[in-house]
């Protein structure tokens, strides 16, 4: 087993796992001298500043990830994860109406 696939066989084991472990992996030879071209998605989905939190949050759902990159004119302006979607969520239910 080459030792991209064991990291990735042992992120996927400790899913869920704590930081500790995390950091262990993380500082595996394989992940500290490769670019990050070799990790990252490429053409990732991505959405406007336009959509409202429950559209995104059915995107990331839908196409399996929790980050979902923001773009304007081909630009990078944020990024929504699956924490803000239910920050988003916990803030509207406190706000009285």
């Amino acid at each position: 087993m080459s030792s991209a696939a064991a990291a990735e066989r042992r992120i996927r084991y400790h899913e869920g796992g704590t930081v500790a472990q995390l950091r262990d992996i993380m500082t595996t030879k394989v992940l500290t001298t490769s670019p990050v071209s070799r990790w990252m998605t490429r053409d990732p989905v991505t959405a406007t500043p336009d959509p409202t939190v429950e559209e995104a949050a059915l995107l990331m759902l839908t196409n399996g990830f929790r980050h979902l990159p923001v773009l304007e004119s081909r630009s990078l302006t944020g990024v929504v994860s699956i924490r803000d979607v239910l920050a988003s969520g916990i803030g509207r239910r406190r706000t009285p109406e």
